[in-house]
C-alpha cells in the first residue's frame, strides 16, 4: 500500500519517499542516485515547490548530522576549515550563508539554495546553540520566513547587537 506520510495525510497533501542517503559516498554515486527514476519525480517536485520548510544544523560533535554518523569527525574538521558554520538541506554554509567549497556539498542529495530561493522558504529552528548557523542561513538571502523559539530569538538578538 502506498500511503502518504502522516504529515501529508494530516494536512491533505501529498508525500513522497526519497530512497537515497542524505549524503552520497562519492560525487559519482550522487550522479547515479540522482538519475534514478524513483528520485527524479520527488526532486522535480521539490525544486518547483511553492513552500519549503527547512531546518538548520550547527557543526559540532553534538549536532544531529555528526551524532547520527552522517559525517565523520574528519569531515567535520574539514568543513570547519573550509569556513562552514552550519548546514541546511545538506548544504554546508559559511557565515554569509554561501555554500562552502567542500566535497560534501558536491555529494549532498538535498535541494540546493538556488531552488530554495525560488520558493517561499521558511526556516524552522530552536535552541540557542543554533544561533550562529541560523544567522548564516538568514544571511544567505534564500529564506523568506522564520519560526524560532524564544531562546534562539534572544541568542540571535545578542549576536546582532554585539
Amino acid at each position: 500500500m502506498n500511503r502518504p506520510p502522516s504529515l501529508a495525510r494530516a494536512v491533505g497533501g501529498e508525500g513522497y519517499f526519497l530512497p537515497i542517503p542524505f549524503i552520497a559516498d562519492s560525487v559519482e554515486d550522487r550522479s547515479v542516485l540522482m538519475g534514478q527514476s524513483a528520485v527524479l519525480r520527488p526532486f522535480e517536485l521539490a525544486r518547483r515547490a511553492d513552500l519549503a520548510l527547512i531546518s538548520v544544523g550547527e557543526l559540532t560533535e553534538e549536532s544531529s548530522i555528526r551524532s547520527h554518523g552522517m559525517i565523520t569527525e574528519s569531515e567535520l574538521t574539514g568543513l570547519r576549515a573550509a569556513g562552514a558554520i552550519g548546514d541546511t538541506n545538506g548544504i554546508f554554509l559559511d557565515t554569509d550563508g554561501r555554500p562552502v567549497d567542500h566535497d560534501l556539498n558536491r555529494r549532498s542529495n538535498g535541494v540546493g539554495v538556488e531552488d530554495l530561493a525560488r520558493s517561499c522558504c521558511v526556516l524552522l529552528a530552536g535552541g540557542p546553540q543554533k544561533a550562529a548557523a541560523t544567522e548564516a542561513v538568514l544571511r544567505g538571502g534564500f529564506v523568506r520566513g522564520l519560526i524560532i523559539d524564544g531562546d534562539l530569538a534572544i541568542a540571535l538578538a545578542e549576536r546582532i547587537a554585539a
